[in-house]
């Protein structure tokens, strides 16, 4: 049911919308309330996408990002990402534990990239997983071409392997420099 209110706005699902749009459905139900959008192009890049509440492995409260698999096909069961009903987003999992929990599995082991673009200011952080030995974590500094590693090992290790530490001081002058 769509109904259109004199002040403008628009409810489908509901007669007394109480926004420009509101949409309306039981989650209970095949007819969720969702907003899907759909690429007719009808080539192999087309994709159905779909913002819906609680779909497939998505636990009731969840607001479920989808996006189809196939050209031209439904959003997937699956969510990508999600927002619980504590605010936790979730990329990869339907059941964030964390603020932002990421979980995932990439070719070149990277789970995060945190990146400045600015051409003149642009650094940022990768956060990776070594391919072949699960007991190291490494955060990767980048910036005007350069990379920086800082690996932490499950045993409490840190590798710095190029540049030199420094506690008390910006600029140590050796490998280790305690002022």
């Amino acid at each position: 049911t769509l109904y259109v209110q004199q002040k403008g706005n628009v409810g489908i699902g509901t007669t007394g919308p109480g926004a420009k749009l509101e949409i309306a459905a039981s989650s209970a139900t095949s007819n969720q309330a969702g907003i899907f959008l759909h690429d007719t192009a009808a080539d192999a890049n087309s994709r159905t996408w779909a913002i819906i509440n609680a779909k497939g492995d998505a636990p009731y409260g969840t607001l479920g990002f989808h996006v189809g698999t196939a050209a031209d096909g439904a959003p997937s069961a699956t969510p990508k990402m999600v927002i619980d009903l504590n605010g936790n987003v979730g990329i990869g999992t339907t059941g964030p534990s964390y603020k932002l929990h990421v979980n995932g599995s990439t070719a070149d082991n990277t789970i995060a990239r945190f990146e400045n673009t600015n051409a003149t200011n642009g650094y940022g952080v990768i956060v990776q997983t070594a391919a072949n030995d699960a007991t190291r974590y490494s955060f990767k500094a980048i910036g005007n071409g350069s990379r920086d590693d800082f690996v932490v090992r499950s045993n409490g290790q840190v590798e710095i392997p190029t540049g030199n530490v420094g506690i008390g001081t910006t600029s140590p002058g050796t490998k280790f420099d305690v002022i």
